[in-house]
């Protein structure tokens, strides 16, 4: 379990720096996550499905959630930027849709996430 976990938070990091932009100055109250620890309570990685990684179909994209900021749920996510492939787009939607926040910290965030498979 903790492997995992390690995991996640190396695949997230990775993700911030290698696909990552912060959001435009125009958008007060849009945080940009970088420490999804510090952040969110809960942040379940979405699935990778295993047909996809089968025919080595990758991306990275920027997604937008709206946070109900007394409970910390996520109430809407949007598509910043497309991973390139409306499947992964949608298996990154579904896991943020389940992310808890930390009560009354981000009504608004931009998170980067990034599919990718491991080079041999």
């Amino acid at each position: 379990m903790k492997l995992a976990r390690l995991s996640w938070i190396a695949f997230v990091l990775m993700s911030v720096y290698t696909h990552a932009e912060p959001p435009a100055p125009h958008q007060p109250g849009v945080h940009f996550i970088s420490d999804v620890e510090e952040t969110a309570l809960k942040h379940p990685k979405p699935e990778y499905p295993r047909a996809l990684r089968a025919r080595h179909i990758t991306g990275a994209g920027l997604f937008e959630v709206a946070v109900d900021a007394p409970s910390g749920q996520v109430i809407d996510v949007s598509v910043v930027r497309s991973t390139g492939s409306k499947a992964l787009d949608r298996c990154a939607v579904e896991a943020l849709k389940r992310w808890i926040f930390r009560p009354n910290t981000v009504t608004r965030a931009k998170i980067p996430i990034a599919f990718t498979l491991k080079q041999h």
